[in-house]
């Protein structure tokens, strides 16, 4: 099993999402976190079935809400390095890789 880690602009990223379903509805904030998690645990089975967004980083989209976990792969760590809504400028994060 491999451990991960985000980048702190990836957490704010994911703080803001959070935050923001949060005041619309505490049970969407929550379900948004558990398919977060969800994500990870699939990524974390089988790192390489996303598709390769640039190099060696790739993007995971969730089912339900449109968001892109985008992360690359550093040993046994998978690390996130964007929590992406789909309509923000594509490829903003890539000085993060």
């Amino acid at each position: 099993m491999r451990d991960y880690r985000y980048l702190a602009p990836a957490r704010a990223e994911l703080r803001s999402a959070a935050g923001y379903y949060h005041e619309r509805s505490p049970r969407v904030a929550a379900s948004f976190l558990v398919e977060i998690q969800a994500a990870i645990k699939q990524i974390l089975a089988w790192p390489e079935s996303a598709p390769v967004i640039r190099g060696e980083i790739r993007g995971k989209s969730l089912q339900r809400f449109p968001y892109k976990l985008i992360y690359r792969l550093d040993g046994d760590t998978l690390v996130i390095l964007a929590v992406a809504h789909h309509r923000q400028r594509p490829e903003y994060w890539t000085e993060r890789g």
